[in-house]
């Protein structure tokens, strides 16, 4: 041993005195300093070897990992599992013993942690940092920092800290050897920060590369963060626009209040049930929404008649299908809602409305519409007519399977319970 080692050697042993388990001190100080040497000499055998090739910063195997967890990312519309995504795609692919997501919350005006792996729930639910906490040299002060100066930090050695806690049994440690803190931020604004951290017996030990991989990787969360933050307001604004049409029909059609919403909840039952995209059940539920539309153009002393209609005034109702496609057609981008709303009332043996298509020629969303629609008038009351049970009301869907609607679309609003369709009901 030369004497820089042997130095270094008596200065620890100095410095485990001074905690109550001296040698596990000494012992992780030696496993930590074994580690990082064995880190450094891989590294410089790169550097030294034929191809005299710059290492890279991500092997390729990690990289086609990262790559793979920002596809799930970008996708992923519900907040909740987007975070947990978040996390344990840290570890997955990085290999961190712990990872955290905290995010400013604009009420406690505090930085919250949202998501965390590897340390205790009471940990965590307590780490309520301040933005200004940025004196010191604890793990909230470094968060503080790295998100009101948007500035990354790398601790690497964390036994020069006076209360770390390396002394404690492995279960029971809450800090960790190395960790670094990372700013999440987006176009806009800077939402938080990423931590990650290993702990002593871990293989993996980070270096400085962390830095640039942990930045890069903040940095497209933040944007993922930025975008479903964005999605959401259009969500919202998405729904706020059904609401508002659904009661504009409904405020001409008085017999016919909560209808459209009905509606609109029957088709996200039966789109999941037939395992429609997220972009195939928006549109479904928007068909179901503006699906009357068209009554708009017809009188009040039409729509609101109590009793049948004659032929002749059933023949002016029935317009209300094309007229409403009519309506739709600015929104050109919505070819399969307006096809919806305009051949909902055609049926399947072709002596619907209005062109008299028949079988697949009928739109698979109208079809849908068609079922739903005929089932909703059915068990509600009509000035012209009192509410079937559910149990009737089902059967008059199997009768006319096959003739006035599609069959198998048939089989799967029959299929719901009555305890589903009475929570439709109530809603």
């Amino acid at each position: 041993m030369d004497k820089n080692n042997l130095q270094w050697l008596e200065k620890t042993k100095k410095e485990a005195a001074k905690y109550p388990e001296a040698f596990q001190y000494l012992l992780d100080r030696l496993y930590y300093a074994e580690q990082k040497n064995e880190k450094l000499e891989q590294l410089l055998d790169n550097y030294k070897s034929e191809n005299k090739k710059i290492p890279v910063i991500l092997e390729q195997e990690t990289a086609e990992k990262f790559l793979n967890l920002l596809g799930e990312l970008i996708n992923e519309r519900n907040e909740d599992k987007l975070f947990d995504k978040i996390i344990k795609g840290l570890r997955s692919v990085f290999g961190y013993d712990r990872a955290g997501l905290m995010l400013y919350d604009d009420q406690t005006e505090k930085i919250e942690c949202v998501r965390s792996l590897g340390l205790p729930v009471s940990y965590t639910e307590s780490l309520h940092i301040h933005p200004s906490e940025t004196e010191g040299e604890k793990m909230r002060n470094h968060v503080a920092r790295c998100f009101s100066e948007r500035k990354s930090f790398f601790i690497t050695d964390r036994f020069k800290e006076k209360k770390f806690n390396v002394r404690m049994k492995d279960e029971q440690r809450v800090y960790s050897t190395q960790y670094a803190v990372a700013p999440v931020y987006g176009k806009t604004k800077t939402y938080g920060v990423i931590t990650v951290a290993v702990q002593p017996h871990n293989k993996y030990f980070m270096t400085e590369n962390e830095i640039v991989i942990l930045e890069f990787v903040s940095h497209q969360i933040g944007s993922i963060i930025e975008n479903s933050t964005l999605n959401a307001k259009i969500e919202t604004f998405y729904k706020d626009l059904i609401v508002t049409f659904s009661n504009l029909i409904e405020d001409r059609d008085k017999c016919t209040a909560g209808h459209c919403g009905r509606l609109v909840l029957y088709s996200q039952v039966i789109g999941e049930k037939l395992k429609l995209n997220n972009a195939e059940l928006r549109e479904i539920e928007l068909a179901a929404a503006l699906h009357d539309i068209g009554k708009i153009s017809i009188s009040d002393e039409l729509l609101n008649k109590p009793g049948k209609l004659t032929n002749e005034e059933y023949e002016e109702v029935k317009v209300h299908a094309a007229k409403g496609a009519e309506i739709m057609k600015p929104f050109s981008d919505y070819k399969n809602v307006i096809s919806a709303i305009k051949y909902h009332h055609e049926r399947w043996d072709g002596a619907g409305y209005p062109e008299g298509l028949k079988g697949e020629e009928i739109p698979y969303y109208a079809r849908i519409l068609a079922v739903i629609d005929a089932f909703d008038v059915m068990i509600n009351f009509r000035t012209y007519k009192e509410p079937k049970s559910i149990a009737d009301a089902k059967k008059e869907l199997k009768k006319y399977a096959g003739t006035q609607f599609d069959s198998e679309l048939c089989r799967f609003m029959t299929d719901l319970s009555d305890e589903e369709i009475e929570q439709i009901q109530k809603s």
